[in-house]
């Protein structure tokens, strides 16, 4: 049994250029678990420019006897080797996260961890930490005799109002670059896009909190003097009503100066002007739509379900209301060539949004995508290398298809470099008035010596970066990186 327990945040390795934003939810959850059930806990983020040393002093003054490691996929080797050094230190440490619950006990076999917890790991943390028959735990692999045993998952949690949402108390919070929460107001996703690996990690099923359990953490964070909220579900828009109900609580409440943010990607269709306009009427500024492709045939390809008249139609009514839009593409998918990715291009030119992102094509493993590409022998590289070392902003391309070439790709890819950095100046301009000074400013700040020097100064210094936030936000005026 484990009665005191420390969770470690693995260092990021961008993070001399891009220091955390937010701390980490699901070890957010996980505590308020823990303090529920009276089990000691606490927390070290190495990403807020933390290393071992620290976290040993951090090991000498807590002295706890399970230390909890998480996993993302991306750079997965530095949570390895942060793993085989607390073990060399004696301690037993259980690992969890994206990467865990994609891989399973698999993890154990590359690292020296006594546990994983896979999937959601409130109800299993705290089987861990007050029983000892491993063999009858679900969601758990463990060690036994030598081996790696792997148990049966642990079935999906139906009610996500009996979890109580993370307070961060133990959190440095006054370290993080934005004085901004994310919430979690739903978990999973119910469809089908063939690379998205989200299926794989909580898998198709779509639970949500109640609109009223979802005010009531809005409400607790505002009274705690935030004013900016990120919904970071996977899809919050699924259930219609439920946001119309969480709209109306609030309104309720009436905030003042509140802006929520759904920078995570909703899709397009689920919303429409009639819903946009009350959550804009109830403080919603920002929004993300997961376009993928401006190509009808890509996302046919894709499973993505979507048409592009009815994307359009979202993306030209949420910057009518004056929302802050970001849209999402993917640059590489099945069916995707030089000229389809044209269409991509034309669509973000097309509206008056904030930014685009096109990200680069990652096959995970598990996902409908991956299978096709190993199938078809594309990938260019091995999936231990490039699941450890490329990321969707990395843009090397990991496949090589008939219709679109590796050249072609890296084509695309430098191609779109140019067309984000564009939109972002376009965006940049038209908050300082659209004149031609404003577009002479916009090109001085995102010049290359210039720009690297001002997010250079913000991102070594979180409290100034908080500051510039604070103030562009009371102008009305959003500089993206």
């Amino acid at each position: 049994m484990f009665k005191r327990v420390l969770f470690c945040v693995p260092e990021s390795p961008n993070i001399d250029k891009d220091p955390p934003q937010i701390p980490h939810i699901g070890f957010g959850y996980l505590m308020e678990m823990l303090d529920k059930h009276n089990i000691e806990n606490d927390v070290i983020d190495m990403r807020l420019g933390y290393k071992f040393a620290d976290v040993k002093k951090k090991l000498d003054s807590f002295k706890p006897d399970l230390v909890g490691v998480t996993m993302w996929t991306y750079y997965h080797e530095l949570a390895y080797d942060l793993v085989n050094k607390l073990k060399a230190q004696g301690y037993t440490v259980v690992v969890g996260g994206p990467h865990v619950s994609t891989f399973g006990g698999d993890v154990l076999k590359e690292c020296s961890a006594d546990f994983a917890v896979k999937h959601e790991g409130e109800y299993t943390i705290i089987d861990l930490c007050t029983r000892t028959d491993w063999e009858n735990i679900e969601g758990i692999a463990y060690r036994r005799d030598g081996q790696v045993v792997e148990n049966p998952d642990r079935q999906r949690i139906r009610d996500l109002d009996i979890l109580p949402f993370p307070r961060y108390s133990k959190f440095e919070l006054t370290k993080y670059a934005r004085k901004m929460i994310s919430i979690v107001t739903s978990r999973g996703c119910p469809y089908n896009c063939t690379f998205c690996p989200i299926k794989v990690v909580l898998g198709k099923l779509y639970v949500f909190r109640s609109a009223k359990s979802v005010a009531e953490e809005i409400n607790y964070w505002y009274e705690q003097g935030y004013r900016e909220l990120d919904i970071v579900d996977d899809n919050f828009a699924v259930r219609r009503e439920r946001v119309y109900e969480i709209c109306n609580l609030l309104e309720g409440k009436q905030f003042k100066s509140l802006k929520l943010v759904c920078c995570n990607g909703i899709r397009a269709d689920l919303v429409d002007e009639e819903i946009l306009k009350r959550m804009y009427e109830v403080g919603f500024r920002e929004i993300a739509f997961g376009v993928e492709s401006g190509n009808s045939q890509v996302l046919k390809t894709v499973k993505k379900a979507e048409d592009v008249a009815r994307i359009e139609r979202s993306i030209d009514a949420a910057c009518k209301l004056g929302y802050e839009v970001t849209l999402f593409f993917i640059v590489g998918l099945p069916g995707e060539t030089l000229e389809a990715l044209e269409d991509s291009i034309k669509l973000a030119y097309k509206y008056p949004i904030a930014r685009a992102k096109f990200m680069n094509l990652v096959p995970f493993p598990a996902t409908e995508l991956f299978d096709w590409a190993v199938k078809n022998n594309y990938l260019t590289k091995d999936p231990k290398e490039y699941l450890n070392h490329i990321a969707h902003h990395e843009f090397e391309p990991l496949l090589d298809t008939p219709e679109y070439t590796v050249a072609q790709r890296r084509q695309g890819l430098a191609r779109v470099k140019k067309v984000m950095a564009d939109i972002k100046k376009r965006s940049v301009a038209r908050q300082m008035g659209g004149n031609p000074v404003s577009r002479l400013m916009a090109n001085i700040i995102y010049s290359g010596p210039v720009h690297g020097a001002i997010f250079g100064v913000l991102n070594a210094s979180p409290p100034l970066r908080r500051l510039t936030n604070k103030i562009l936000n009371r102008l009305g005026w959003v500089f993206y990186e």
